[in-house]
């Protein structure tokens, strides 16, 4: 069985950490991480194979809605975006995003409902 992929986007390496640390106790995927959006499209552009990306919306060099408008254009991947204002970042997401499975997330974000999401869209059961 292939292991699920995420890319995981966040400028700030404890975030990172955290999640991946997170995820990596309740599941067998791989994870790959980027340090800001531009990182994350150019991850993408040259290897698209992912079944989840994970990304903070506000991050230097290029966003979380970079990556999302990206992705829309592209790979067409299911998409947690990670935002500490998640009703004004609402506004900004492309008007064609029926064509993705995503998601907004609060942060500070609740463990239960990060892996939740992450479950539901990968179609996982923990590994826990």
């Amino acid at each position: 069985m292939n292991l699920k992929r995420i890319l995981l986007c966040d400028d700030h390496l404890d975030v990172r950490e955290s999640v991946k640390l997170l995820i990596e106790i309740e599941f067998n995927v791989e994870i790959i991480e980027a340090s800001n959006g531009k990182e994350a499209i150019d991850i993408l552009s040259q290897d698209p194979q992912f079944d989840l990306i994970i990304s903070d919306v506000h991050m230097p060099v290029k966003t979380g809605i970079d990556v999302l408008n990206c992705n829309v254009r592209s790979v067409k991947i299911p998409q947690i975006l990670l935002s500490g204002s998640v009703d004004e970042t609402k506004e900004l997401v492309p008007e064609n995003l029926d064509i993705i499975k995503y998601q907004f997330l609060n942060k500070p974000w609740d463990p239960n409902k990060l892996l939740n999401t992450i479950s539901e869209f990968l179609e996982l059961e923990n590994a826990a």
